[in-house]
């Protein structure tokens, strides 16, 4: 029975309303429920160039339906062969990219439980989608930003996280390993992207509450 839920912890001047992101070319996985559609919605609403991804076709067909202009692609970033033609697509659907949200997560099948009574598989999955899928999704891309940051655009990767990948909550040991990883890797990469010619192209961890990190 889980316990405790992972707190809501965002950190301070990674997002503001008064914003510029007029003509920005934004990529956000996970885009059809929870955090990831309402990021689909402002940056949309606020004149965005948005591509988002998500695993189920009717749920990209309605979110596209609903937000003319936005452009859905279904693909499934846990999945090796789905990342490149997810990649071709965001860069050919929006000439470019400017910013990837890597969103997507998995929490496993609830209710979760203790990791003594966690199925191998199951971390396997948690740690594909949250590890894995932005890893592999994010170096596919990492030359159409490099080409956005030498342009000035002020290229950015935002990794969502956990405090769970921060703090042992019961039950959460998969999800929280997965994205105590994914913590780390942003850290590594961000040194690694300062080094570079594209020096702009900084991942960004975004911790945030997972009662609005819906599957998607």
């Amino acid at each position: 029975m889980l316990s405790r839920r992972p707190k809501s912890v965002a950190p301070p001047g990674v997002y503001h309303r008064d914003m510029e992101l007029q003509g920005l070319r934004i990529a956000i996985t996970g885009g059809t429920s929870g955090l990831g559609l309402a990021l689909v919605r402002e940056l949309h609403d606020r004149g965005a160039h948005v591509a988002f991804v998500a695993r189920t076709r009717e749920h990209v067909e309605r979110v596209a339906r609903e937000h003319p202009g936005a452009y859905g692609i279904v693909g499934d970033v846990s999945k090796k062969d789905d990342i490149y033609p997810i990649a071709l697509q965001i860069t050919g659907r929006l000439g470019g990219l400017d910013v990837l949200v890597n969103n997507a997560s998995s929490l496993g099948p609830t209710p979760l439980a203790l990791l003594g009574d966690t199925e191998c598989e199951d971390v396997e999955l948690a740690l594909a989608t949250n590890l894995l899928g932005p890893f592999r999704l994010t170096k596919a891309l990492l030359g159409a930003l490099g080409a956005s940051a030498r342009e000035g655009r002020g290229a950015v990767v935002l990794n969502v996280s956990s405090d769970a990948a921060i703090n042992a909550y019961p039950g959460w040991g998969a999800y929280g390993a997965s994205k105590a990883a994914l913590h780390h890797l942003s850290r590594v990469w961000d040194e690694e992207l300062a080094a570079r010619e594209f020096a702009d192209a900084i991942t960004a961890v975004l911790p945030i509450s997972d009662a609005v990190v819906a599957e998607a």
